[in-house]
């Protein structure tokens, strides 16, 4: 069985803590994930610790809870129930004023008979980084998409 190790990053040019709020409140993963990635919130809580969803994907379906925080720095995710089994850190690190470089890494197994068989023959990690690309490009797209409403909104004012 191989394990699913990734370290994946991008370049945003908006502030950490908008970044931060993004990727800490799972009511609004639908708005910047993939389409293909199916997810249920299961519990979305304002304190972020405890906000779990349910992910179904072309690999399978699992859960993921967001078990604790730094404001504007980090996000650590457990992933339990279903095909993968470990652990991710949202990891945000502000580059400039407006700008900042937001990374996932995640260590994780497959679970299961299938999904651990899988895995000695298909690299779940690249698959996952490819992933995290069109996610990268999504989440740029939905803060793209508020500050610009932003500025609208302040305009109208």
């Amino acid at each position: 069985m191989r394990k699913i190790v990734c370290r994946d990053s991008c370049e945003l040019e908006h502030d950490a803590k908008k970044v931060f709020d993004a990727v800490s409140d799972v009511g609004a993963y639908e708005l910047w994930w993939p389409e293909d990635v199916k997810i249920k919130v299961i519990c979305r809580n304002e304190n972020i610790s405890g906000s779990k969803v349910d992910i179904r994907s072309s690999g399978g379906s699992f859960k993921c809870e967001l078990v604790s925080f730094i404001a504007d720095k980090e996000v650590k995710v457990n992933y339990y129930g279903g095909v993968l089994r470990g652990s991710a850190v949202w990891l945000i690190d502000k580059t400039g004023e407006d700008s900042c470089r937001l990374h996932y890494n995640l260590d994780l197994v497959p679970h299961g008979f299938i999904p651990e068989f899988l895995s000695n023959f298909i690299d779940f990690s690249a698959i996952h980084s490819r992933t995290m690309t069109v996610m990268f490009s999504g989440l740029k797209k939905h803060l793209d998409s508020e500050r610009n409403r932003d500025i609208k909104t302040a305009w109208r004012k």
